[in-house]
Protein backbone atom coordinates (compact mmCIF):
# COMPACT_ATOMS: atom_id res chain seq x y z
CA UNK A 1 0.00 0.00 0.00
CA UNK A 2 1.38 3.61 -0.90
CA UNK A 3 1.21 6.41 1.09
CA UNK A 4 -0.28 9.25 -0.44
CA UNK A 5 1.65 12.47 -0.46
CA UNK A 6 -0.31 15.88 -1.11
CA UNK A 7 1.21 19.41 -1.54
CA UNK A 8 -0.44 22.66 -2.26
CA UNK A 9 1.67 25.10 -4.69
CA UNK A 10 -0.30 28.47 -3.80
CA UNK A 11 0.29 31.84 -5.94
CA UNK A 12 2.18 33.67 -3.25
CA UNK A 13 5.33 32.89 -5.60
CA UNK A 14 6.85 36.34 -6.85
CA UNK A 15 8.40 37.81 -9.88
CA UNK A 16 10.48 40.80 -9.60
CA UNK A 17 12.71 42.66 -11.99
CA UNK A 18 14.80 45.27 -12.82
CA UNK A 19 15.62 46.21 -16.23
CA UNK A 20 14.57 42.56 -17.50
CA UNK A 21 16.48 41.03 -15.26
CA UNK A 22 14.00 38.76 -13.46
CA UNK A 23 14.46 36.19 -10.71
CA UNK A 24 10.89 34.39 -8.95
CA UNK A 25 10.29 32.22 -6.41
CA UNK A 26 7.49 31.03 -4.44
CA UNK A 27 6.93 28.12 -1.57
CA UNK A 28 5.16 25.15 -1.49
CA UNK A 29 2.99 24.08 1.56
CA UNK A 30 1.46 20.46 3.25
CA UNK A 31 -1.82 19.32 2.14
CA UNK A 32 -2.12 21.09 6.01
CA UNK A 33 -1.27 24.49 4.95
CA UNK A 34 1.96 23.83 6.95
CA UNK A 35 5.35 25.14 5.33
CA UNK A 36 7.99 22.65 3.11
CA UNK A 37 9.85 25.04 1.21
CA UNK A 38 11.13 28.04 -0.07
CA UNK A 39 12.83 28.53 -3.55
CA UNK A 40 14.02 31.20 -5.85
CA UNK A 41 15.97 31.29 -8.69
CA UNK A 42 17.49 33.97 -11.02
CA UNK A 43 16.63 33.77 -14.27
CA UNK A 44 18.09 36.91 -16.25
CA UNK A 45 16.79 38.72 -19.38
CA UNK A 46 13.02 36.66 -20.00
CA UNK A 47 9.54 37.35 -19.91
CA UNK A 48 7.40 37.07 -17.20
CA UNK A 49 5.52 34.80 -18.46
CA UNK A 50 8.80 32.27 -18.70
CA UNK A 51 9.30 33.54 -15.39
CA UNK A 52 6.16 32.14 -14.25
CA UNK A 53 6.25 28.92 -16.36
CA UNK A 54 9.87 28.47 -14.44
CA UNK A 55 8.15 29.41 -10.79
CA UNK A 56 5.66 26.06 -11.16
CA UNK A 57 8.00 24.08 -12.73
CA UNK A 58 10.85 24.21 -9.79
CA UNK A 59 8.32 23.32 -7.52
CA UNK A 60 7.14 21.12 -9.16
CA UNK A 61 10.59 19.45 -9.43
CA UNK A 62 11.42 20.38 -5.63
CA UNK A 63 8.23 18.13 -4.99
CA UNK A 64 8.60 15.43 -7.23
CA UNK A 65 12.45 15.47 -5.98
CA UNK A 66 10.83 15.12 -2.02
CA UNK A 67 7.86 11.93 -3.09
CA UNK A 68 4.93 14.06 -3.75
CA UNK A 69 2.89 12.06 -5.61
CA UNK A 70 0.18 14.93 -5.98
CA UNK A 71 0.32 18.79 -6.31
CA UNK A 72 -2.27 21.25 -6.44
CA UNK A 73 -1.41 24.21 -8.33
CA UNK A 74 -2.54 27.53 -7.50
CA UNK A 75 -1.90 30.39 -10.24
CA UNK A 76 -3.30 33.59 -11.12
CA UNK A 77 -2.44 32.67 -15.18
CA UNK A 78 -4.21 29.97 -16.60
CA UNK A 79 -1.87 29.70 -20.03
CA UNK A 80 1.29 29.63 -17.35
CA UNK A 81 -0.07 26.22 -16.05
CA UNK A 82 -1.37 25.14 -19.46
CA UNK A 83 2.33 25.87 -20.53
CA UNK A 84 3.87 24.50 -18.12
CA UNK A 85 2.16 21.29 -18.40
CA UNK A 86 3.37 20.91 -22.16
CA UNK A 87 6.78 22.02 -21.10
CA UNK A 88 6.45 18.79 -18.05
CA UNK A 89 5.33 16.58 -20.46
CA UNK A 90 8.17 17.54 -23.33
CA UNK A 91 10.87 17.57 -20.54
CA UNK A 92 9.41 14.14 -18.80
CA UNK A 93 9.32 12.65 -22.63
CA UNK A 94 12.75 13.89 -23.16
CA UNK A 95 14.12 12.63 -20.07
CA UNK A 96 12.23 9.20 -20.17
CA UNK A 97 13.92 8.86 -23.45
CA UNK A 98 17.99 9.91 -22.55
CA UNK A 99 17.21 7.50 -19.34
CA UNK A 100 16.26 4.47 -22.13
CA UNK A 101 18.87 4.90 -24.14
CA UNK A 102 20.81 4.75 -21.31
CA UNK A 103 19.84 1.78 -19.81
CA UNK A 104 20.03 0.34 -22.98
CA UNK A 105 23.73 1.25 -23.58
CA UNK A 106 24.63 -0.38 -20.30
CA UNK A 107 24.24 -3.86 -22.05
CA UNK A 108 26.67 -4.99 -24.71
CA UNK A 109 25.00 -5.81 -27.92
Amino acid sequence: MSVTQWANMPYQQSVSGLMYFLATGGIVRNHNGEWIIGYNRLLGSCSVFDAKLWDILDGLGILIDGGYDHVRIQADSLEAAKGTIRRLIAWSSWHMGKAMKYEFMKYPH
